[in-house]
């Protein structure tokens, strides 16, 4: 579940593989989306709502009303956070996916880094400080990785 900042909308995603629109004043439904996949993380970064799929994150500018589906991802997306101006995403394999902006093609985002250590899914993402990224995982284990300088971009 996710609110964008400055707006009266709160977004909800499902395992039924739909996300949801709600107005949060009313508390109507106000938009049903069948994305087709399981939903298991959802956050939101300015304009943008960053869904977590199958082998893929989808974003969408609410600005704009554009989407774009973001490649890297092996397995469910579990955890996700933008952090330093990049986009982190924890998949099924234990690996962490990182995004930054992009003003190359046809997407306002490319894969700048694949964070390697987990054996099994990564459950749970926080930045600590602006340089640190600290992964939990079903492996029973935390990582830390340090997130360097040519990773930030503009979300």
């Amino acid at each position: 579940m996710t609110i964008p900042r400055g707006l009266d909308k709160l977004y909800t995603g499902s395992t039924d593989g739909t996300v949801r629109t709600w107005d949060y004043h009313t508390g109507e439904c106000v938009n049903v989306a069948n994305l087709r996949s399981e939903v298991t993380s959802l956050i939101s970064d300015g304009p943008w709502i960053f869904v977590g799929l199958l082998n893929t994150v989808m974003a969408y500018n609410i600005d704009t009303a554009s989407q774009y589906t973001l490649d890297g991802p092996i397995g469910q997306v579990r955890a996700m956070i933008v952090g330093n101006d990049t986009l982190l995403a924890g998949a099924e394999n234990g690996v962490i996916s990182a995004w930054g902006g992009s003003s190359e093609g046809n997407s306002p985002f490319k894969l700048v880094a694949s964070l390697h250590g987990h054996t099994k899914s990564v459950v749970c993402l926080v930045i600590g400080t602006l340089t640190k990224l600290y992964s939990g995982s079903e492996d029973q284990s935390i990582k830390v990785f340090l997130l360097f300088h040519n990773m930030e971009s503009d979300l």
